[in-house]
Formats: C-alpha cells, sequence, structure tokens
C-alpha cells in the first residue's frame, strides 16, 4: 500500500503539488481538482472509501513523509 519508492513517491508528489496547486474558481476548473482528488485518492490507497479531502491530503504528506 505505500507508495514511497521513487517513481511511486515521485508520482505521489506531483499529485499532490498539482491538487493543491489548482485553481478553482470555475466549474471546469473544480472538475479538474476533483479528478486530482481522485488519482490522489488512489495512490495513497483510499480508493473507494468515504474519506474527506484533508484526510486524503494528510495520507499523502504522510507517505511522503516516510510515517
Amino acid at each position: 500500500m505505500t507508495n514511497t519508492n521513487s517513481s511511486g513517491g515521485d508520482r505521489l508528489a506531483t499529485l499532490l503539488k498539482q491538487f493543491q496547486s489548482a485553481p478553482s474558481a470555475t466549474a471546469a476548473d473544480r472538475a479538474a481538482r476533483d479528478q486530482l482528488l481522485d488519482e490522489l485518492q488512489e495512490s495513497v490507497g483510499l480508493a473507494g472509501k468515504m474519506v474527506t479531502e484533508q484526510q486524503v491530503v494528510r495520507r499523502a504528506e504522510n507517505m511522503l513523509q516516510g510515517r
């Protein structure tokens, strides 16, 4: 479930950075941001679970820190 190997960690870091910097001004922006969140949720092993955005981001940050 951990995604901290070099390529997985790089992908996770990239997804997290893109998600955190994604604009949400328009409906198209929000749809793109939602897609990034879905990819991030899958990458951290929470796909198909009812979790908040904060839980997904926290899990990603913890995985990148090696916890």
